[in-house]
């Protein structure tokens, strides 16, 4: 009996402890399934935040990427119309510097026309001048032989009327004679008439002389070459020992030869 009781206890407590042990095995594994849970649940949420910042980050990224490309294709279109506004510019300048070089030119072939022009003139007045001038020498030429004619034949004439005069006188006879006057001599206005047809064929050879050089003006001359070098002079045109002077403005002649009463008939200041 009182092993039966003895045994009932043990076995009592061997249900006990195995309740027990089962007890706090459950209890362990609840814990364990609860901590396992607790870590799932610790695991997902860990994970959704880092879903959650991946996802971020990656929109944040692509923001960036978005913000990034519109940058540069803004600034890539900044670019362009910079550089075709200073193609604008380059083109323009370009386009005005030929206007310019073509205006230069225009303007270089007209200056060279005028001075091909106006050296052609002056070489033409020169010429012209050149051949005034030997029509002068020439007409002065025979203008000054002409003057040594009409000289010779004054003094030839004079020389005649001289011996005229002379022959006129009566000489001393060996008988008596009458006595004739002395022949008067030739009258000062006698010898003015002389003188006068004498100056006036002189001065129609001098009229054809200035024929010749009638265009030449000393008060209008341009001033070509000779004349502005100094080469060439009015002196040396009219030497004074000539004695030749300008009548008005346009012919020669040889009005200081002339005597006084004569140039007073022909009306010579």
């Amino acid at each position: 009996m009182q092993q039966l009781e003895e045994q009932a206890r043990r076995d009592k407590a061997r249900r006990d402890e195995h309740m027990r042990q089962e007890q706090v095995r459950r209890e362990e594994l609840a814990r364990r399934e609860q901590a396992q849970r607790e870590e799932l649940a610790r695991r997902e949420e860990q994970a959704r935040r880092e879903e959650q910042a991946r996802r971020e980050e990656l929109a944040r990224r692509e923001e960036q990427a978005r913000r990034e490309e519109l940058a540069r294709r803004e600034e890539l279109a900044r670019r362009e119309e910079l550089a075709r506004r200073e193609e604008l510019a380059r083109r323009e300048e370009l386009a005005r510097r030929e206007e310019l070089a073509r205006e230069a030119f225009a303007r270089d072939a007209v200056q060279a026309k005028r001075e091909a022009a106006a050296r052609e003139a002056a070489q033409a007045q020169f010429h012209h001048q050149a051949q005034l001038l030997q029509q002068y020498e020439s007409a002065r030429s025979e203008q000054q032989g002409r003057a040594a004619q009409l000289q010779a034949r004054t003094v030839q004439q004079m020389q005649q009327a001289h011996d005229a005069a002379l022959q006129g006188i009566m000489l001393p006879t060996a008988g008596p004679a009458p006595v004739r006057p002395f022949p008067a001599a030739p009258s000062p206005s006698s010898a003015a008439a002389v003188a006068l047809g004498l100056q006036r064929e002189q001065l129609q050879a001098q009229t054809q002389a200035n024929a010749a050089v009638a265009g030449l003006r000393f008060g209008a001359m341009p001033a070509i070459s000779g004349l502005a070098q100094g080469l060439v002079t009015p002196q040396s045109f009219f030497p004074p020992a000539a004695g030749i002077g300008l009548v008005g403005n346009t012919g020669l002649c040889l009005e200081e030869q002339a005597p006084a009463e004569t140039r007073a008939d022909l009306g010579i200041d």
